[in-house]
């Protein structure tokens, strides 16, 4: 049986946190690559249900699809508004962003 997947877009006004984890390298255990990924950066929104959920983004997925330079970024004071895709399947679950962009005063 084919692996079956739900794809919907979200959309999150999110606050920045900082940065969550460094850049590194693993080695693919079945084909031997080494897979390198990028510095990780947190975000925080809240929930319809009230909570504050936290989202991990690797730095070279944001600087794809944002409209500002990452590394001016303040912690826990700018806001941006994330757009993207949570793809669930059978095997596994991911966000990924398609666009974000630096949140304005007047529209927060």
């Amino acid at each position: 049986m084919a692996a079956q997947s739900v794809e919907f877009a979200v959309r999150e006004r999110a606050t920045y946190v900082g940065k969550a984890g460094d850049a590194g390298s693993f080695k693919d255990a079945e084909t031997g690559d080494q897979v390198k990924y990028a510095e990780a950066h947190a975000f925080d929104f809240d929930s319809p249900e009230g909570n504050v959920q936290r989202i991990l983004l690797r730095a070279n997925k944001i600087d794809e699809v944002a409209d500002f330079d990452l590394s001016k970024l303040k912690r826990y004071a700018d806001q941006v508004d994330i757009e993207g895709v949570v793809v669930v399947s059978d095997r596994r679950g991911f966000f990924r962003p398609t666009r974000i962009t630096k949140a304005s005063a007047a529209s927060a």
